[in-house]
């Protein structure tokens, strides 16, 4: 819902400044939100992780659903969760009572 949203309002940006800058703005805005729903996309499928900064994010997102759903929010980077404080050892954070109960391969 809120991708197609963005996409509605691109159209409108684009639509009611027609100019170069708004279309670069369109088109960058199309394209980081389409490598940001491709990699949430894999994350939460069954397709192994072997280079090191996908490992990184594919165990963080996964900690976030599985272990404790109030930290590990970034999904394509963590630089806000370093920031904020969100992104502790996995050890450092209780399970949560309403984070999901099985995931194959990651123990609590």
């Amino acid at each position: 819902r809120v991708t197609v949203g963005g996409l509605v309002f691109d159209a409108v940006i684009v639509a009611a400044f027609r100019t170069p800058a708004a279309l670069t703005g369109v088109l960058a805005a199309i394209v980081l939100t389409t490598v940001y729903e491709w990699v949430h996309f894999l994350i939460h499928t069954d397709v192994p992780a072997k280079h090191a900064p996908y490992k990184q994010l594919h165990k963080a997102h996964r900690l976030h659903h599985y272990r404790n759903e109030n930290y590990w929010l970034g999904v394509t980077n963590h630089l806000a969760d370093r920031v904020l404080r969100t992104y502790p050892a996995k050890d450092a954070v209780p399970v949560s009572p309403t984070a999901v109960t099985a995931l194959a391969g990651l123990k609590r």
